[in-house]
């Protein structure tokens, strides 16, 4: 599902195409409007865009996402934010758990419209030895 982009929109959004980063952009409601490809590689999702970004957590996060989200959205409070960011378990379109590092930002488009980035990275232990 193919969301309208502006011109501003779509130029943002080709410069997370060609990151090797993995990026999730979401609207305040949860439906992903763009992925980066490292995401489709590394969740196995190549349908994301206008889902509701819930289906790639487990019970319980699941049902509390959206509280979580609306909290974000109306006082810009994470646990998960900025810099800090916070280790979490994502499920791939195959349902295996992936480990991962997840950092959240919110930011504006184009129209004026609040969204969330969420940059994600697979969890490597092997890092903080």
């Amino acid at each position: 599902m193919k969301s309208k982009t502006s011109e501003g929109d779509a130029a943002a959004y080709k410069i997370l195409e060609s990151s090797n980063h993995g990026f999730i952009v979401i609207n305040p409601s949860g439906i992903v409007l763009h992925t980066s490809p490292y995401v489709q590689e590394l969740l196995g999702y190549d349908d994301l865009p206008g889902r509701n970004i819930k289906i790639l957590l487990e019970e319980p996060l699941r049902s509390l996402h959206d509280g979580f989200l609306q909290r974000f959205v109306q006082t810009g409070n994470t646990r998960i934010s900025g810099k800090f960011g916070r280790d979490v378990l994502g499920l791939s379109k195959s349902g295996q758990r992936v480990h991962m590092f997840l950092f959240l930002n919110d930011a504006t488009r184009d129209n004026g419209d609040m969204c969330i980035v969420g940059q994600v990275e697979r969890y490597n232990m092997a890092l903080f030895r």
